[in-house]
């Protein structure tokens, strides 16, 4: 299997696990979430690849990658504020002066030299 088809076999996953939170009223959308994936070491390994932009990739607010055996995907509501530009939910929403509706990513990307991503 490529490693293309397993990221998307995994995202597959993970929307699926969304939906239910969804379907189940515990989530209003993705962006609202937090997730832990636990995953064996050939993922993990694959996932870990994507680094900081895991969470752009699975469309969520952040994900946190646990090394395991078995592919287990854990939902869970995000506490933080939601930023006003992205939809992101973050810990620096509310922290700027000058933009306190902002998280500091949207900020470097109005203000500053912008982010460097890589993958998503």
């Amino acid at each position: 299997m490529s490693s293309w088809s397993r990221l998307l076999e995994i995202k597959d996953n993970v929307n699926q696990k969304i939906e239910e939170s969804r379907n189940a009223g515990e989530i209003k959308g993705s962006l609202d979430t937090e997730i832990e994936l636990t995953v064996n070491t050939s993922d993990f390994q694959l996932l870990n690849n994507l680094s900081t932009e895991l969470h752009f990739f699975f469309i969520v607010s952040s994900c946190n990658l646990v090394q395991g055996d078995d592919l287990e995907v854990r939902i869970k509501q995000s506490t933080f504020e939601k930023c006003t530009r992205c939809w992101h939910r973050n810990n620096s929403v509310s922290k700027s002066l000058k933009h306190p509706e902002l998280c500091n990513r949207c900020e470097l990307n109005i203000d500053g030299a912008g982010e460097d991503r890589k993958f998503a």
